[in-house]
């Protein structure tokens, strides 16, 4: 069973943009919420998917994440998503040797 851990950062100053290498655009909307569960889905530059998400429980929760049509995604953040959708940037870095 898939277990998400979503950890976060603070960063003290933007230094870490030297090590960037690639930012990909990414869509997201939140289709359902209920008692601390949620379905949302992802637009990415690879393609799509659908994340089902448990309650959390300590640092983690279930996720399943099924690949779908990007048509489809598409069509279920215009029409499903009620203006719950945002677009954020994934970063790639360069590791440090």
């Amino acid at each position: 069973m898939p277990i998400e851990i979503e950890r976060k950062f603070l960063v003290a100053n933007d230094g870490w943009k030297q090590s960037v290498v690639k930012i990909s655009r990414i869509r997201d909307g939140l289709v359902a919420r209920e008692n601390g569960r949620k379905v949302r889905v992802r637009i990415m530059e690879d393609g799509a998917s659908l994340a089902i998400k448990g309650q959390r429980s300590g640092l983690g929760r279930r996720e399943y994440e099924y690949k779908i049509p990007t048509s489809e995604a598409e069509e279920i953040l215009r029409t499903m998503c009620e203006g719950r959708h945002l677009e954020k940037f994934d970063t790639t870095f360069r590791m440090k040797a």
